[in-house]
């Protein structure tokens, strides 16, 4: 699956998602999805790593993902909504991601 399909169904995904939580508060859903094109960067763990390394960035491996992943609770990666989870799929929004690490390094 290549990251154009991977936003594609992402944002199937979001609006299906949308459409279920307002049906179930009983509202009615009207404006159409944004395209994909304008959708936020989804990644994988191991694209987000891929990307993040060949940028020179850190986290640049899947292990120091996966530990934010693990304390996400504690460290408030959980809370910023740079985590989406599809069932055993877990996709990190990049821009989300990257102004969660702001605010955690003017915190400290």
């Amino acid at each position: 699956m290549n990251q154009q399909e991977i936003l594609t169904a992402s944002a199937k995904l979001q609006a299906a998602l949308a459409e279920f939580t307002a049906v179930m508060a009983g509202v009615s859903v009207a404006q159409p999805p944004a395209p994909a094109a304008a959708q936020p960067g989804l990644y994988t763990i191991a694209q987000f790593a891929k990307r993040n390394h060949e940028a020179g960035r850190y986290p640049g491996n899947e292990r120091a993902i996966r530990h934010l992943l693990f304390n996400a609770q504690q460290n408030g990666l959980e809370d910023s909504g740079a985590i989406a989870r599809l069932g055993r799929r877990i996709l990190i929004d990049e821009q989300k991601f990257f102004a969660w690490a702001a605010r955690q390094s003017r915190a400290a």
